[in-house]
């Protein structure tokens, strides 16, 4: 049995019609939703219906059938295209964009439909420039759900480092309540650093009372004022966690907005910009209020694998994603190399004030960003008053 695949989503090829003519395809329904946000969203289909689109569109429990005329391009005829490519192309660019909404894709999306807008009009009339999302609630969501789902791992941690553990019995003993002034402590610092609203602190209390409910779901004894759990659940949890917070920490960097246009995105830059300057710095030769190469020259260094794989793997673990990380990286060493100079033998040298001066302008940005957050927080609660 052959296979297909169609937009990254894999297709098995299960039968031939009578004449020879057309294949049946049958693929998972992961991808409907996406066709039909396609076609409700940018083709402006009026009370969409997949059999409308797809020829021989069948729908089971968690697969569908449809059938493609041999020899023409089969990715255009899942979407009710003639083969051209123009439905194809239009809808893969739509899925560029759903994936990353920039302003990048959604401009190489209206190019497509701008490109097609002939043979598009004739099955789908309605087709106009798509405007894109409104993400703003979404994006505040995400962003909620990042910092509540760091704040669960944050509990686990407290939590963890009060219990006992017992080796014989394999068995941890957690407290059945955290500090107060603690979880507040705790509360106040993960609302701040992702600028999290007053309004929505009773969140953070909910998300403490699930988290007191889920350790009396996996614990199997209460002893006095701890409850026992076995090893393999505690670890099972953690597991669970260190799961729950990457994936939304890979929602919070599909928002991909400009660094500059997001409070939260760009504080956390410029802590990181400090931090990496500060190692990057710590893997260069220092000597006599100068930096000097750790091996040929101070841009081999930065250039060579070993030396950037020491300064960036400390920010895995991060919110910021790889490619952030690789354009802070960028950032910081072509600023460095504006201040190389050469002595009388010709090495290469950066003076330590040089280096002072550009930490100073990060720091001063960090601190005016943070003074910004409590001017804005006074105002909201001046506001809510």
């Amino acid at each position: 049995m052959e296979k297909y695949i169609f937009f990254g989503y894999e297709a098995d090829e299960i039968d031939t019609n009578e004449s020879g003519t057309r294949v049946i395809y049958e693929m998972k329904n992961d991808i409907l939703d996406k066709i039909e946000k396609f076609a409700t969203d940018v083709l402006k289909v009026e009370n969409f219906k997949f059999e409308d689109m797809i020829k021989e569109f069948e729908q089971g429990e968690t697969t569908f059938t449809f059938e493609c005329g041999i020899g023409t391009l089969l990715e255009d005829q899942l979407l009710g295209g003639n083969g051209s490519g123009a439905m194809s192309k239009t809808f893969e660019l739509f899925l560029d964009y759903d994936t990353e909404k920039t302003k990048e894709n959604l401009e190489r999306l209206n190019n497509a439909i701008g490109l097609y807008n002939k043979e598009i009009i004739r099955n789908y009339p309605n087709i106009v420039e798509f405007e894109g999302y409104n993400d703003s609630i979404d994006k505040d969501d995400i962003i909620l759900t990042l910092a509540l789902t760091q704040f669960e791992m944050e509990l686990f941690e407290e939590a963890l480092r009060n219990s006992e553990y017992d080796d014989f019995e394999g068995i941890y003993k957690f407290p059945n309540k955290l500090d107060e002034k603690e979880l507040e402590k705790i509360i106040k610092v993960t609302m701040e650093d992702y600028n999290i609203p007053e309004k929505a602190k009773y969140t953070f209390e909910n998300k403490i009372k699930e988290f007191y409910n889920h350790l009396e779901d996996i614990s199997t004894d209460k002893e006095n004022n701890e409850l026992i759990i076995p090893k393999n659940k505690v670890f099972n949890y953690e597991s669970y966690l260190d799961d729950t917070l990457y994936e939304a920490k890979v929602a919070f960097n599909n928002i991909n907005l400009p660094v500059e246009n997001n409070k939260v995105a760009s504080l956390y830059t410029n802590k990181i910009k400090l931090e990496m300057l500060d190692s990057i710095c710590h893997e260069l030769w220092s000597e006599d209020g100068y930096y000097k190469p750790s091996e040929i020259s101070i841009k081999e260094d930065f250039k060579n694998e070993d030396f950037e794989y020491n300064v960036k793997i400390i920010f895995d673990d991060d919110v910021l994603n790889e490619n952030i990380i690789d354009k802070i990286y960028k950032e910081i060493t072509e600023e460095l190399e504006t201040f190389i100079k050469f002595d009388e033998n010709g090495e290469e040298y950066i003076k330590k004030v040089d280096v002072d001066m550009m930490k100073e302008k990060i720091e001063n940005t960090i601190n005016k960003q943070k003074e910004e957050k409590q001017v804005e927080k006074a105002q909201n609660n001046f506001e809510k008053e």
